[in-house]
C-alpha cells in the first residue's frame, strides 16, 4: 500500500465540531480515519448512481425514445397507487 499524504483542508466549524463528536466517540481513530472513509463513501455512491444511470436510466430513455415505452404523468402514476390502494383497502375490510 502506497504511504498516506497529507493535504491540507478547510471546513466549517459546524464540519469540525461533528468530525471531532464522531472521533471522540469512538467511531473512528482520528481525523483522518473519517475523512478517509468519506471519501470512500462518495466515491461508492458516485459508482452506484453512474451504474444506475447507466444500466436503467440510459436504456429506458432508449425505450421511450423508440416508443418501445412511455412515461406517465405524476397524476397517472399517483392515480393507479390510488385505485390499487383503494382495492386493497376494499378487501381487508370484508
Amino acid at each position: 500500500m502506497a504511504p498516506n499524504r497529507t493535504l491540507n483542508i478547510s471546513i466549517s466549524p459546524e464540519l469540525e465540531r461533528r468530525l471531532r463528536e464522531k472521533v471522540a466517540s469512538g467511531a473512528y481513530a482520528d481525523e483522518s480515519e473519517f475523512i478517509s472513509e468519506s471519501i470512500r463513501n462518495q466515491l461508492d455512491r458516485d459508482e452506484e448512481i453512474e451504474s444506475w444511470l447507466r444500466n436503467q436510466v440510459v436504456p429506458s430513455i432508449g425505450k421511450i425514445e423508440r416508443r418501445e415505452s412511455s412515461l406517465h404523468t405524476l397524476d397517472q402514476a399517483f392515480d393507479g397507487l390510488e385505485e390499487r390502494y383503494l382495492a386493497r383497502a376494499a378487501k381487508a375490510g370484508n
